[in-house]
């Protein structure tokens, strides 16, 4: 989480100092890429960018507890896909009122967030 905190943090200052959407965009891709490593499990990683990826397992695990074949929960896959809806909602309001400063407050989010994560031993 760290290296998505300076990632988007060096986007912000690439944006500030060349005034060009895109190289601040390729930063921001990078970091959007830490971000979907950043997340693992057991036996492999988890691809948060993949949404149908995830409303996908969603429906399968409902289909596999329905016919009785299966105890995995359903509600991972399908509150993971419901959280990157609402963030991308989110985001697309915050670009709207704020523009380009709005990865302001994901810079803020994630700084949170790898501090609970090393306050957590992870």
């Amino acid at each position: 989480m760290a290296t998505v905190a300076v990632l988007l943090a060096l986007a912000g200052v690439v944006h500030l100092l060349v005034h060009a959407t895109l190289p601040s965009a390729l930063v921001l891709t990078a970091g959007m890429g830490a971000l979907n490593a950043a997340f693992a499990r057991r036996g492999g990683a988890v691809a948060v960018t993949y949404m149908t990826g995830m409303l996908v397992t969603a429906g399968l695990r409902v289909a596999d507890r329905v016919l009785g074949r299966g105890t995995a929960t359903w509600l991972q896959p399908l509150g993971l896909w419901t959280a990157l809806t609402l963030g991308a909602v989110a985001g697309a309001a915050a670009y709207r009122l704020l523009g380009f400063s709005a990865p302001a407050i994901a810079l803020a989010v994630v700084v949170l967030a790898a501090g609970v994560a090393y306050r957590a031993g992870q």
